[in-house]
């Protein structure tokens, strides 16, 4: 809520306010959620002001000085901010629609709003990111600072018509760095070596679309259609694809890292040494996906459908697989090191390693209890084995192979351990009190934490 004796102050008249501003320097200023609408603003100090949400609904804000204002959520709906500084002024999902911003300055502007009907003639939009901008029919007569894809949009009256953006794509411009492309029809298109980075393509048609080697780093393409899109070489990464449909598309050797695609068809897709390290893959459908030589790491695949997916030479390490259907997956050469693959689907599975085959019940489900049952019956082949938390209390381990393996936290008090390979194990907390250590190989052994 706003600061009540500064509201009292400014509902007094722009003069008495001002003074009050310079008899009172440093003071911050919390207008935070205030009711300023239709109010007489005009060249108000506003400098470093917190109006965040608040409603300037048809202010008049003309000649205002609103130099690092933070006017995020704020409603700025039909107001006068005509030859207002705004320089650096936090504008992030404002509402200035119909607003007149005609000779403004913008120049550093945190401008992800709503422009829609805006006339910003004249105004200086300098080094600002209008990647988020919905700028549908504003007036951009004279602007400045504007990026190419806005200036090939405007027609003879300085509208910015967005249809014109769509004609201009499929008669060639690619360059596209932060466009709003919000539900549009791009169906195939060709935007071969495009420049997407950060557009919003949420919505958008780009089936069968060819975006071979293009960047598309930070796009968001939440709910776009790119079945059959080509994507070869393509860079992903950030991007935001959650419930996008993928089905069929070739992501030959795309960069993905890091990117969300929670939700996503991925069904039959070709992804051949596609890179996906810590990508977020939750409940995404990869069935029968090409995924040979992909770098998988550190992804979340929860409850992901790889149900016949060819994963053969994929890098999967550290990567979660929990709950995710696996059944009929090729993962010759895989590496499955330190995967997390509790309740996964195992059934037949090619190319798993020896300690997950041992730890998949009767149902075709990965169980560690299966696994630990196996060990205290003999099993030792443990390489890169997921035993964390695992009470391995007094089993016999003698010569056992556990390179790699991750025993975080696992209980293995009175187990007998000479002669093990624990090389690059992870040791973190575990309790080896009783424990027979002689002539363990512990290089590079993580033993923070642990109890001997």
């Amino acid at each position: 809520m706003a600061n009540y004796e500064q509201l009292e102050i400014i509902k007094q008249g722009v003069d008495f306010w001002n003074n009050w501003r310079r008899e009172n320097f440093g003071v911050g200023i919390d207008l935070i959620d205030a009711n300023l609408e239709k109010d007489n603003l005009t060249g108000a100090n506003l400098v470093n002001a917190n109006l965040t949400g608040a409603n300037l609904v048809n202010a008049n804000l003309y000649n205002a000085n609103l130099v690092n204002a933070n006017l995020s959520s704020a409603n700025l709906t039909g107001a006068n901010l005509e030859n207002a500084n705004l320089y650096n002024a936090n504008l992030e999902n404002a509402n200035l629609s119909s607003a007149n911003l005609t000779g403004a300055n913008l120049e550093n502007a945190n401008l992800n709003a709503n422009l829609e009907n805006a006339d910003l003639s004249g105004a200086n939009l300098e080094r600002v990111d209008l990647s988020q901008v919905y700028i549908h029919n504003a007036s951009l007569k004279n602007a400045q600072g504007l990026p190419r894809w806005i200036k090939n949009c405007i027609d003879k009256d300085g509208i910015y018509r967005r249809e014109c953006l769509v004609d201009a794509i499929r008669n060639g411009f690619k360059d596209l760095l932060g466009a709003d492309l919000v539900g549009t029809n791009l169906k195939d298109v060709n935007l071969e070596k495009a420049n997407l980075q950060s557009a919003n393509l949420e919505n958008a048609n780009l089936e069968n679309a060819n975006l071979e080697n293009a960047n598309l780093d930070n796009v968001n393409l939440e709910k776009a259609n790119l079945q059959s899109a080509k994507l070869e070489n393509a860079k992903l990464e950030n991007a935001n694809l959650e419930n996008a449909n993928l089905e069929n598309a070739k992501l030959k050797d795309a960069n993905l890292n890091s990117a969300n695609l929670t939700n996503v068809n991925l069904s039959s897709a070709k992804l051949y040494g596609a890179y996906l390290i810590d990508a977020n893959l939750t409940n995404v459908n990869l069935s029968s996906a090409k995924l040979y030589g992909a770098d998988l790491t550190g992804a979340n695949l929860e409850k992901a459908n790889l149900y016949g997916a060819n994963l053969r030479y994929g890098k999967l390490g550290f990567a979660n697989l929990k709950d995710a259907n696996l059944n009929s997956a090729k993962l010759e050469r895989a590496n499955l090191l330190n995967v997390y693959i509790h309740n996964a689907s195992l059934k037949n599975v090619q190319g798993l390693p020896e300690w997950i085959k041992n730890g998949i019940n009767i149902n075709g489900i990965y169980k560690q209890d299966c696994l630990v049952k196996a060990i205290m019956n003999g099993f030792k082949d443990l390489l890169g084995a997921d035993l964390e938390k695992a009470n391995l209390t007094g089993a016999n381990l003698t010569g056992a192979n556990l390179t790699g393996a991750n025993l975080k936290d696992a209980n293995l008090k009175d187990a007998n351990l000479k002669n093990a390979n624990l090389e690059n194990a992870n040791f973190l907390s575990i309790d080896l009190s009783g424990a027979k250590l002689q002539n363990a190989n512990f290089s590079n052994t993580n033993l923070e934490g642990a109890t001997s």
